[in-house]
């Protein structure tokens, strides 16, 4: 009986939960943090639509990408950016709940992704397929509690990924749509008050 009470807590909700945030936390110290997904954006591509005192934009960009490459870094994506997030399943008999994830953040007119997008939709959108993280729903969460996060914008996004490169498509009107291809190791998704919600490993 003991053994089996302790397999229990072992496999509860708060067991996977906190199994999930000290993973991602290693990963996160293992990671160059660059704070907003815009700054790291504009530091790897480097294409300077706004001039900089000195010039030089490529060239520190390139440097930049050099001295990236086989690097984790670590970044986060606020509330009003994170509209690639949707609901997935909600299982309240076991106290779980996935949420959707296109691998696409976007910030400043830039991207980076999972990979790189090889098409757009009929709306000019770079196509890539779902991930989903997973997470422990909390006791006083119904089904309408869970959708309105993201009606509400409540939901914030830390990443940590490898950048592998530059990518750039044709954009509807012309142009082109800039963005940087990487490996994700890792997603962390929080609520209000940075309570973790959801959690994607690449490998674990």
């Amino acid at each position: 009986m003991r053994s089996a009470l302790l397999l229990l807590l072992l496999l509860s909700p708060t067991a996977f939960a906190q199994d999930d945030n000290t993973h991602f936390e290693q990963l996160r110290k293992e990671a160059q943090s660059m704070g907003g997904l815009r700054v790291f954006l504009d530091q790897y591509i480097g294409e300077c639509a706004e001039p900089i005192p000195g010039g030089g934009c490529e060239q520190r960009a390139q440097s930049f990408r050099k001295a990236a490459q086989g690097k984790r870094f670590y970044l986060q994506i606020s509330e009003e950016l994170a509209t690639m997030l949707g609901p997935g399943n909600f299982d309240a008999a076991a106290s779980r709940h996935s949420i959707s994830v296109t691998p696409f953040f976007s910030a400043g007119g830039y991207a980076l992704s999972q990979g790189a997008p090889k098409k757009t939709d009929a709306q000019g959108n770079p196509i890539l397929p779902l991930i989903f993280a997973e997470g422990d729903t909390p006791a006083e969460w119904s089904e309408g509690r869970f959708q309105r996060l993201f009606g509400s914008r409540e939901l914030r996004i830390e990443v940590v990924v490898i950048p592998q490169g530059l990518w750039a498509l044709p954009k509807r009107g012309g142009g082109k749509i800039l963005g940087v291809k990487a490996k994700l190791e890792g997603i962390r998704i929080t609520g209000r008050g940075g309570v973790p919600v959801g959690f994607w490993f690449a490998a674990k």
